[in-house]
């Protein structure tokens, strides 16, 4: 084989993966499907009825923009307090903004936690040994990673 030969069957394979990266890339953009991931991962695992549904999208819809100002406020803060590595004389107490990240941090573990037992206030009565087992398993989603060979 020559080298016009190869050249040209190298780009003709790699133009063919190229198109089967782009063709995979745009097949999995993510989608509204994928955005209400939590919702829908929640309704199958609590096995929801069609009422609860309607119920539970209405405390997801109280929900969201609470949550939403509150980590924006968290954001904000956040960046105050690293803004202050860039300034002369601070004007706010980095400790000061630490209290106010930490009070809004809880603010939302707090906010979350009502909107779960709210979920749970849902539930029949046949349906609370499923939210019990959703629990652990949202509780091993939020616990720190685990490294090999630490005890």
């Amino acid at each position: 084989m020559n080298k016009s030969k190869f050249l040209t069957l190298s780009v003709i394979v790699l133009l063919v993966c190229n198109l089967f990266l782009i063709g995979f890339i745009l097949s999995h953009k993510p989608g509204k499907h994928e955005r209400n991931n939590p919702r829908n991962f929640i309704i199958e695992k609590l096995d929801l009825t069609k009422n609860q549904i309607e119920e539970y999208d209405l405390l997801i819809e109280s929900h969201r923009p609470v949550i939403k100002k509150k980590k924006g406020l968290l954001f904000d803060k956040k960046n105050q307090l690293y803004m202050l590595l860039q300034m002369e004389a601070e004007a706010f107490s980095p400790e000061v903004l630490s209290i106010e990240i930490g009070a809004l941090q809880s603010e939302i573990e707090t906010l979350q936690y009502n909107h779960f037992k709210d979920i749970k206030d849902l539930c029949e009565p046949n349906q609370i040994d499923r939210f019990d087992d959703l629990m652990t398993e949202i509780s091993r989603v939020f616990s720190p990673p685990r490294h090999k060979g630490r005890k």
